[in-house]
């Protein structure tokens, strides 16, 4: 399938959903809560649960900086778990906030979806189609993007700091302990997340992370809920191993907050 083939039918797809998505929200008018609207009265938020999309609809910097969240709501949650995951935050040269990327392989396109919907009125546009050549072998993925929000940039400065050749790097944030909670637990395991070989336990991929964050993030693991994990070594980069007498209550946390195309990784 060529780059334009594909990128037709994914945009034919993600109409498809758009409208359907859409005419549901419309038909659902009774939880409307408006929080503010900008100067052409476009309705920027509906509430905490249910979001109005803003999808090709310019919002001012001065406005953007109402958009923000306590640090249990269930979108702050989502986030901080993407950004266990397979999220990341970027400042470019020309804005003074940061926004917030979230990749997947094109085969997961219900689940960015999904991670779409939830999070569609921080975005100006739909997600995007990527390609990348490795070997000599295409292979293509789906991006979220939101705009720049000053409460990315305060996580921003959270997640990220230099190391000694002066470049950004991730780090887990020491108020992790606040915001790691069954929400934010559930989207890291869905981003990179998945069972060991035998089916015994469950890995965490963290090899984004060097081996203090990720004793870290163990020791939270077993404070906050109990469970019994620890730190492997594979390749010299650290990851997050479930134990077996361990991996049912772990999934009894998660799975409520689990989209159906990824329930195979509870299995």
């Amino acid at each position: 399938m060529t780059n334009n083939v594909c990128h037709g039918f994914i945009n034919k797809q993600i109409k498809s959903y758009h409208l359907k998505t859409w005419s549901k929200i419309n038909k659902k008018k009774t939880n409307i809560i408006k929080l503010y609207v900008n100067e052409k009265n476009h309705l920027i938020l509906k509430s905490e649960e249910v979001y109005f999309s803003t999808v090709g609809m310019f919002i001012p910097l001065n406005m953007r900086k109402f958009i923000n969240f306590s640090y249990n709501s269930k979108i702050f949650s989502q986030i901080i778990g993407h950004l266990l995951g397979d999220g990341n935050l970027t400042v470019t040269w020309s804005s003074k906030n940061a926004y917030f990327i979230f990749t997947q392989t094109i085969i997961r396109f219900e689940y960015v979806w999904f991670v779409f919907n939830n999070i569609k009125f921080l975005c100006y546009s739909m997600p995007r189609l990527g390609s990348s050549n490795r070997h000599g072998k295409t292979s293509y993925n789906i991006q979220v993007h939101t705009r720049s929000y000053p409460f990315l940039m305060q996580l921003y400065n959270d997640f990220y700091i230099k190391d000694n050749n002066d470049k950004k790097i991730k780090r887990v944030p020491f108020e992790m302990f606040y915001w790691l909670n069954p929400i934010s637990l559930a989207y890291w395991a869905m981003d990179d997340g998945g069972n060991t070989s035998s089916g015994s336990g469950f890995y965490l991929h963290t090899k984004g992370f060097n081996f203090y964050d990720v004793y870290y993030l163990v020791g939270l693991i077993h404070y906050k809920f109990g469970i019994n994990c620890t730190v492997q070594n594979h390749k010299s980069r650290p990851v997050i191993y479930i134990k077996s007498k361990s991996k049912e209550r772990f999934i009894q946390l998660i799975y409520p907050y689990f989209h159906k195309t990824m329930l195979y990784k509870l299995k």
